[in-house]
Formats: C-alpha cells, sequence, structure tokens
C-alpha cells in the first residue's frame, strides 16, 4: 500500500512519527513510538514526545508547534544556559508500519526550551516564517551598513573571514572572559566587535560575539559552558563600520557601505538628518 492508502484506510493505518534534528553536521533521530524505529538506514529513539497539532492556515505564526519531552532530553539540553550558535533544523516525518514511504508533516528549527517540572516544552518555529524576514534594510547614514564578511563585493563587505582569522589556544576560560597570549599580540580593541568559535564536537561549532578587547582577554557577550581552558578557538576581528576601520584595518575601503560626505545640516529643512 502507499502512503496515501494508509493515511486514508479506515483500520490499516499506523502511523509513527519521526523527528529529525540538524546540528551543524550532526543529525539526532527520535521518534514517540513506543520503540525505537527504523527507517531509510537510521534508528530512532523512542522517546516520550509530544507535540501541538498543527495548523494549515495563511497566517504565519499559527504554522509554529510546541513539542514536550522528558526535562533532559538532548536536544533541550542545548539551551540550558543560552541558545546554540548553530541553528537547530527540525523535520517531522509521518510513516506507518509495515510501509516504506514516509511523508514530511512538518519542517522548521527550533527556538528556545521552557522547563517545568519532569517536562522541557521546546518552542518551534515553522519554515515558511523566513517569509516574514526584513526586507531593505540599509539607511543613509555616515557609517556602513554592511554586516562584516557578509555578502559579496558591491553587494556588502565581501571580506573573507578566513582572511583574518587568528588561531589561538586558551590558557583561561571562565564565565564571560577568554584568555590567550595570542590575543595579546594585537592591539587592544582589534577583536572587539568580532566573534569567536570554537568546536565542542566535530561538525558543530559554538560563536560568541566579542564585546570587549584588552591585552590577552576578551570578553564575550554570554557565557559558556564546558569549554577546557586549553580550547583551540578562533577569532576574528570585528569592524565599527567607519571608513577609516574599513580602508586602514580590513583594505577594503572600495566596498566601504556608508556615505561619508552626507551634509552635518539637512539642507532642505535646516534640522539635523541624524
Amino acid at each position: 500500500m502507499t502512503f496515501s492508502a494508509f493515511e486514508t484506510s479506515i483500520q490499516d493505518g499506523k502511523v509513527v512519527e519521526l523527528y529529525q534534528f540538524q546540528i551543524g553536521l550532526s543529525y539526532l533521530h527520535f521518534t514517540s513510538a513506543d520503540a525505537d524505529f527504523e527507517y531509510d538506514n537510521r534508528v530512532y529513539e523512542a522517546v516520550a514526545l509530544q507535540r501541538t497539532a498543527i495548523e494549515q492556515t495563511a497566517e504565519i505564526s499559527k504554522s509554529n508547534i510546541r513539542i514536550t519531552a522528558p526535562r533532559d532530553f538532548a536536544i533541550a539540553d542545548a539551551f540550558r544556559v543560552s541558545p546554540p550558535s548553530e541553528v537547530i533544523l527540525l523535520t517531522i516525518r509521518r510513516i506507518h508500519r509495515g510501509d516504506s514511504e514516509a511523508s514530511i508533516a512538518w519542517r522548521g528549527r527550533v527556538l528556545n526550551a521552557e522547563w517545568s517540572g519532569s517536562l522541557v516544552t521546546m518552542t518551534c518555529e515553522s519554515v515558511f516564517t523566513s517569509l516574514k524576514r526584513t526586507g531593505l534594510r540599509r539607511l543613509y547614514q555616515k557609517n556602513c551598513g554592511h554586516v562584516v564578511y557578509e555578502g559579496s563585493p558591491g553587494e556588502g563587505c565581501g571580506i573573507s573571514d578566513a582572511s583574518f582569522r587568528v588561531d589561538a589556544t586558551l590558557s583561561s576560560a571562565g564565565g564571560t572572559t577568554l584568555i590567550s597570549g595570542t590575543f595579546g599580540t594585537f592591539a587592544n580593541g582589534y577583536f572587539s566587535g568580532g566573534f569567536v568559535e570554537w568546536e565542542p564536537t566535530p561538525g558543530t561549532v559554538e560563536r560568541r560575539s566579542i564585546r570587549d578587547h584588552i591585552g590577552t582577554t576578551i570578553t564575550i557577550t554570554h557565557g559558556i559552558v564546558g569549554i577546557p581552558a586549553n580550547a583551540a578557538v578562533r577569532a576574528y576581528p570585528g569592524c565599527d563600520h567607519s571608513f577609516s576601520t574599513c580602508k586602514n584595518k580590513f583594505g577594503n575601503g572600495d566596498n566601504f557601505g556608508g556615505q561619508t560626505h552626507i551634509p552635518e545640516v539637512n539642507p532642505f529643512g535646516g534640522s539635523s538628518i541624524y
């Protein structure tokens, strides 16, 4: 029988839901069935998962779902201190026992997790919410509106982060502070506004924005858990979006996205335009 035949059957349908989570290059597979289930040469681990109904509606916000699981559920653990740097993608499939064809019921990403007693509830956003993304965002302003390291020359910043990557080994790590002698070989503030990244497990990358850099110490925006003192990290310098920094620090003046010669006073109204 086909998947459609099982779905429309009065008595033959024996549905099983399969949950595939993707974090970077890593995949985790679970099922809400009462026992492990094998599909596409992968074993889906049985976990007590329960979700809200999937609605087909013109209102994008109603396409979101909430999944309840035991409080020690592996995916939710990634949100205990702060949301992970990598987007956690979720694909829910429906398949019937005795059938080899599965249908995708829902796709999106995990946004957050809330604990209550012995349970954790994860809020998941539908892939269709990407339709709400910001449109034109650039302003008429002196400073550059590009995001450093993003886009291509002529359409964004265009510089390669690999060209400015600094590899370092930490001598100390705790709270929001990372210390390495490598950081001290650069002028104070060189990494401020940039970011640092490392791989807690192969294929999974964690990132933190750098709030400040003084000597051998960088301060990140929020804390980290489980990073050893001798961890290997990659640090990238930040940009203050001024023309002088773009030209002198990154050698990227031709792609500067601001308008440096805006008049100080609005010539049409006489008031400041800032």
